[in-house]
């Protein structure tokens, strides 16, 4: 019988969570499993990955063949590599050595992807920052037009108001009426009396 270890899919639509699982190579994926060596979640960041050693070390010695994703996934744990130099027979001086030189490049690793997430944020903001700079700066423009474009109305009705009133002094010029302030103001009682009177007096 041929064991392999490999991903069982566990959690809800969507949000996958993963078992890393010693099954016989006939089962299905989501089957019968013979024994769990950890976990994998890949929505964590980083993504949460934990890998009982001695448990896989165990089962590579029986010879259980890693899928390619659990394969990946021991190298990136320095799984794989423990079990090379214990076939190579190197004491656990040398293995202990070749593990920390391991960790601090995954270390190194570790913080480039970190200054590279950085930067990228840094990228982003500085993006938002200059569109909401933009904006600011095409609000005022904006706002001009609309006060010239408010103004326009207002002086085009002093231009009718006047356009009017020069109508008005040419139809009063064309019939011949004079202006309101040159209208005569109508006789009082005793010059009209005076007049009716002047006509009698030369009859007599």
């Amino acid at each position: 019988m041929a064991t392999k270890i490999r991903l069982a899919r566990f959690g809800r639509k969507k949000r996958p969570f993963y078992r890393i699982m010693v099954s016989d190579s006939r089962a299905p994926r989501d089957g019968r499993h013979i024994d769990s060596i950890g976990y994998y979640n890949p929505l964590t960041s980083p993504k949460d990955i934990k890998i009982e050693k001695e448990k896989a070390l165990n089962w590579l010695n029986r010879g259980a063949i890693p899928s390619p994703t659990v394969r990946s996934l021991l190298s990136g744990q320095g799984i794989l590599l423990e079990w090379e130099l214990r076939k190579q027979g190197k004491s656990e001086k040398i293995i202990g050595e070749e593990l920390q030189k391991f960790a601090f490049l995954q270390d190194l690793k570790q913080k480039k992807k970190d200054e590279k997430r950085a930067l990228k944020s840094e990228a982003k903001e500085a993006a938002a920052e200059a569109e909401v700079a933009e904006s600011q700066e095409t609000v005022p423009a904006e706002t001009e037009a609309e006060a010239s474009l408010e103004t326009q109305p207002a002086e085009s009705e002093a231009v009718s108001d006047t356009s009017v009133v020069a109508e008005d002094v040419k139809t009063e010029k064309s019939s011949g009426k004079k202006p309101d302030d040159e209208v005569l103001e109508p006789e009082s009682s005793e010059t009209q009396d005076e007049n009716q009177s002047e006509p009698t007096e030369k009859a007599e």
